[in-house]
């Protein structure tokens, strides 16, 4: 069941990055407002502004009006411009720059949040992979779940804040009776999305379990980290008694050095003239025998190739 059961986490995680993004492309259905003269029509990406329910003469596809005084809008961007200089021209319509100016950053956040979802959710079924087909590893298991986890909450965040924020467009200008903004299918349809983002997820919980060979591996992991923390250990040990034992020989040498060249050092001889009277006469003297001590004879010293030596 294990392996079922990440081919099935697999399998929904590439539909649900496949669906996020065909959703995220399509040019109209997440918000749209329709009044008698003109209808707004917001995607994520793209921005069409379409002739209202009312026909007015003159101002019909293809007309002069329509190509030289209608709006060259295209994009959120493109959207965002053309009504804060709308604002900036009719002191009436003041309000226009801030409501394109929220429509393109909740756009964008919303399309960051389903980069960020679909970058998460491919990052835990690699993880996953690596884990089924690879090796299996506790460390990769639990990330995988982390992963799996908080994709579907980046899809949830970004499609509420669009629900919350989309009715900034029924601040457009229109009849006192029109209905304010509607939201769109694909509005709907990512909500619906966020909570099937969850599947992999639970899949993962319920299927991708530890399992002996996970186990194996884990033990095998401990015992080479065991085996590499003792040979430090031993190279450190014999690194120190190494400095102990050159230590030790380098102060004996010195000892017997010194002790050596104290024992070999000449002592100053002691000569004290004998003065005698001299046959000659009273009053000459001369020296009979000199009294010499002679240094001392130098005493036994051992030598380093273990023989006395004088």
């Amino acid at each position: 069941m294990q392996k079922v059961g990440a081919q099935l986490a697999l399998i929904f995680t590439v539909l649900i990055v496949l669906a996020w993004w065909i959703l995220a492309m399509q040019e109209t259905g997440w918000a749209s407002k329709v009044t008698a003269i003109y209808t707004v029509h917001a995607g994520l990406v793209r921005v069409s502004i379409e002739k209202g329910l009312v026909k007015i003469p003159f101002t019909g596809e293809g007309s002069v009006i329509a190509k030289y005084f209608g709006p060259k809008v295209e994009t959120t961007a493109e959207f965002q411009e053309f009504l804060c200089g709308l604002s900036a021209s009719l002191p009436m319509f003041n309000n226009l720059c801030g409501v394109g100016s929220t429509l393109h950053s909740t756009s964008l956040a919303m399309l960051l949040c389903i980069l960020l979802g679909t970058i998460f959710m491919c990052v835990g079924a690699g993880l996953l992979a690596l884990w089924q087909y690879d090796k299996p590893r506790e460390s990769l298991r639990h990330w995988m779940r982390f992963f799996f986890a908080i994709g579907p909450v980046t899809f949830a965040a970004g499609s509420i804040q669009y629900m919350l924020l989309h009715g900034v467009i029924s601040g457009l200008p229109g009849v006192a009776f029109e209905s304010g903004a509607v939201i769109g299918p694909c509005a709907m349809i990512s909500i619906m999305l966020s909570a099937i983002s969850v599947i992999p997820f639970v899949v993962s919980m319920s299927y991708v379990t530890k399992s002996a060979e996970e186990a194996l591996n884990e033990h095998l992991s401990l015992m080479h980290k065991d085996a590499r923390e003792e040979s430090k250990l031993q190279n450190y040990m014999a690194a120190a008694s190494g400095q102990e034992e050159g230590r030790s020989v380098t102060s004996a040498s010195e000892s017997y050095g010194q002790q050596a060249q104290h024992a070999f050092q000449p002592q100053p001889s002691q000569y004290r003239p004998n003065f005698a009277p001299s046959a000659a006469g009273p009053g000459q003297y001369h020296a009979t025998q000199p009294n010499m001590l002679q240094a001392p004879a130098p005493a036994l010293v051992p030598s380093f190739n273990g023989q006395a030596a004088w």
